[in-house]
């Protein structure tokens, strides 16, 4: 009877632990799909390129 309980028990926690799993592969999928919305980080920095190096770097904010 113990070990039907025990494998009752593992079924359970195998079951909730492929609905993890499954729910956290569709956000990554999500986030991979649509990088924009995942990027929380963006403020809307342009870039200005400097004349003398030629080098592009983000405007300095006034």
């Amino acid at each position: 009877m113990p070990q039907l309980v025990f494998l009752a028990v593992a079924a359970g926690a195998a079951w909730l632990g492929s609905r993890w799993v499954k729910r956290e592969l569709n956000r990554v999928g999500d986030r991979m799909r649509h990088p924009s919305a995942a990027r929380s980080h963006d403020q809307g920095a342009r870039l200005a390129r400097d004349p003398a190096t030629g080098v592009y770097r983000p405007e300095k904010v006034r």
